[in-house]
């Protein structure tokens, strides 16, 4: 009973990872683009970064760790329920579009719900791995220095104790580099799946696009409008408070800035 729940587990774990990485190359045609996912990379670059840049990890601003949960946990309920409106969606569609717009339409929609499915799950797994490193960090960790470590020499690589900490240190970096390369991937297919959401809003639009268009002597000027209907200088006079607000805030946050 066990390994089948395991088995159930991992078979639509590794589906939806396959499913996610397959619609990060595809398009609402259909068509899979070609190329570097500079977004991945640069993931791994500012993971790697990280790693170098702050030896002690979390240790040296604890506070973030607070902000970051907080983030991930509203971010994530976010999507649930995001995921909760298309299924709605998904399950009330009918894909029987008559003319070639309709069915061109029909072929962006469907594509967008597999998609956007398949992206904001992957971003919701991402979370979690980083929930779960920062949880579990908080519970178990050890504030470890990775500059206390020193490289012992080949001649005494092959020491038990040497292969200890050798693990023990590759361990830290790994940690350290899956939740930041986790967290920058979970904001990446978060913007992934937040434009192919405009994509499919485009698609849905210009199907239903008006023929007629407003008159040029109907259309409403609203700079017009608001000085007709509020006064010139009411207009005015509102505008340069707020600017004399702006400028004022800017002199009191520079003013902080400066030592007596």
């Amino acid at each position: 009973m066990t390994k089948m729940k395991t088995d159930y587990l991992l078979f639509y774990l590794f589906s939806l990872m396959s499913k996610g990485k397959e619609w990060q190359n595809k398009d609402l045609n259909g068509s899979t683009l070609k190329g570097v996912s500079w977004f991945k990379l640069a993931s791994i670059i500012l993971a790697l970064a990280y790693v170098c840049l702050h030896p002690k990890g979390l240790e040296e601003n604890k506070e973030i760790v607070d902000f970051i949960l907080s983030s991930l946990s509203i971010t994530t309920a976010l999507l649930f329920s995001i995921l909760v409106v298309v299924l709605d969606r998904a399950r009330q569609s009918q894909f029987n579009g008559r003319s070639e717009k309709e069915q061109v339409n029909d072929i962006h929609q469907w594509n967008h719900l597999y998609k956007f499915a398949s992206l904001t799950c992957n971003a919701i797994l991402w979370s979690i791995v980083v929930i779960v490193i920062l949880v579990c960090t908080m519970l178990y960790g050890h504030n470890v220095d990775l500059y206390d470590y020193k490289f012992c020499g080949f001649n005494n690589m092959l020491e038990f104790q040497h292969i200890l900490l050798g693990a023990h240190f590759c361990f830290v970096v790994g940690i350290r580099f899956v939740m930041i390369y986790a967290l920058f991937r979970f904001f990446v297919l978060f913007l992934y799946a937040v434009l192919s959401l405009y994509e499919s809003i485009c698609s849905e639009l210009d199907i239903k696009q008006p023929e007629n268009e407003i008159p040029q002597n109907r259309r409403d000027n609203v700079s017009d409008e608001i000085k007709t209907k509020y006064g010139f200088f009411k207009t005015w006079f509102v505008k340069l408070i707020a600017l004399l607000l702006f400028l004022l805030s800017l002199l009191y946050a520079f003013w902080g800035c400066i030592d007596p």
